[in-house]
C-alpha cells in the first residue's frame, strides 16, 4: 500500500467519490456532458491531487497539490449547490453529501496546516490555538494510525512529542518504525482517578471514545482492585514499548506542574 492510501483524508475523499457517482446516476440525461460530468470531475480530482501531492519529493510541491485538492472540494460544493438550486437533487441527498464534504475539508485543511509547519513563537502559538479550538471528527482514536501518519509525512529526522493517555494497544510496531528515524518523546497524561476509584457506591461511567456507559460498584474491593490493576498494566505496557523503541517517556499527572517535569527531563537529556 502506498503512503497516500493510509491517509484518512484520501480514504474519506474516495468515499466521497463513490457517493457522488451514486448520486449523479439520478441526474437527468441532458446533464450527462454538463453538470454530471463536471460534478464527477471535481470529485475525482480531490483524491487524485492528494495522491499526486504525496508523491512529490519537495514539500512546497506537496502543499501545491493539496491546495488544488481543496479547490476541487469547493468546486464540488458549488456544483452540488447548483444541482440543489435547480431541483436536480433534493435537500436530503444534498445534506448527506455535504457531511462527507465537510469531513474531507477539515481533514484536508489539517493536513495542509501540518505540512506548512514553521519555526518560531508565533507558529507555536498558532498550533496551540488550533489544538484548543479544533473539533474532532470522531471520538475514537488509534495511536498506531497517528504514528504511521507521522512516519509517512515526515521524511527528515525530527523531534516529536506525543501527548496521550496511551490507553491503547498494538502501537508498538508503529512506534518502533517512527523511532527508527525520529527522536520520539512520549508524554503520558493521567489523572489520579485513572489510578484509583473512590469508594462511593454505584457509579455510572462513560467511555470518552465510544460513548458506551456502564455501572460500576465502587464499594466492591474487587472492582477497585481490578481497576487499579488495569491502569498499571497499561502503564507497564506503555513504558516497556517506549523502552524497546529507544524512546523517552514522561509521566505527567493532571494536578502536577508539568513545567517542572519538562525542565527535569531536558536537564537530564543535556547530561547524556
Amino acid at each position: 500500500m502506498r503512503n497516500y492510501q493510509t491517509l484518512d483524508v484520501w480514504k474519506k475523499s474516495m468515499e466521497l467519490v463513490k457517493e457522488i457517482y451514486l448520486l449523479t446516476k439520478e441526474y437527468p440525461k441532458e446533464e450527462l456532458f454538463a453538470l454530471t460530468s463536471q460534478t464527477k470531475r471535481s470529485a475525482t480530482s480531490i483524491p487524485a491531487n492528494i495522491a499526486e501531492g504525496m508523491g512529490r519529493q519537495h514539500k512546497k510541491d506537496t502543499i501545491h497539490f493539496l491546495h488544488i485538492a481543496r479547490g476541487s472540494v469547493y468546486e464540488l460544493e458549488t456544483h452540488l449547490n447548483i444541482a440543489l438550486m435547480v431541483n436536480i437533487i433534493d435537500e436530503q441527498n444534498f445534506n448527506t453529501v455535504m457531511l462527507l464534504i465537510n469531513e474531507v475539508t477539515k481533514l484536508l485543511s489539517g493536513l495542509i496546516n501540518y505540512m506548512q509547519a514553521k519555526k518560531g513563537r508565533d507558529h507555536a502559538l498558532f498550533i496551540i490555538r488550533e489544538l484548543l479550538s479544533v473539533a474532532s471528527l470522531k471520538k475514537a482514536t488509534k495511536l498506531s494510525t497517528a504514528l504511521r501518519y507521522f512516519s509517512n509525512i515526515n521524511k527528515h529526522k525530527s523531534i516529536a512529542f506525543i501527548l496521550s493517555d496511551f490507553i491503547d494497544a498494538n502501537y508498538a510496531d508503529a512506534l518502533r518504525v517512527a523511532a527508527a528515524r525520529h527522536d520520539i518523546v512520549g508524554v503520558k497524561i493521567f489523572d489520579k482517578m485513572d489510578m484509583q476509584l473512590p469508594k462511593i457506591g454505584m457509579l455510572r461511567i462513560e467511555d470518552a471514545e465510544t460513548g458506551e456507559q456502564k455501572w460500576l460498584d465502587t464499594s466492591s474491593a474487587y472492582v477497585r482492585h481490578e481497576y487499579e490493576k488495569e491502569f498499571f498494566a497499561q502503564t507497564e505496557y506503555c513504558t516497556r514499548t517506549f523502552k524497546k523503541s529507544g524512546s523517552d517517556l514522561l509521566h505527567v499527572r493532571t494536578d502536577e506542574d508539568y513545567v517542572k517535569v519538562l525542565q527535569k527531563f531536558f536537564l537530564s537529556r543535556n547530561k547524556r
